[in-house]
């Protein structure tokens, strides 16, 4: 990735983001959750740590965009 990175640039948009792994009780709530924080988390931490230096140097910006769900405690454990 670092070899795509443009040297000019002003923003990145980050939206990318999955729904949490569900209910407790899923036999496969452990992969779904680190599959979750991977992607939310993780994802975000590395797009900032591959940008944040280009982006104090063209004093640009970065956006990060969250879903709604992320305000609600719990919200994904009550979707099922």
């Amino acid at each position: 990735m670092r070899e795509a990175l443009r040297n000019d640039a002003l923003i990145l948009v980050n939206a990318a983001g999955i729904a949490g792994p569900g209910k407790r009780s899923d036999p496969e709530f452990d992969a779904k959750f680190d599959k979750a924080f991977d992607v939310n988390f993780r994802g975000t931490l590395h797009l900032c740590g591959a940008f944040g230096n280009q982006m104090k140097s063209t004093k640009g910006s970065i956006v990060n965009i969250t879903s709604i769900a992320a305000m609600i405690a719990g919200s994904a454990a009550r979707r099922d």
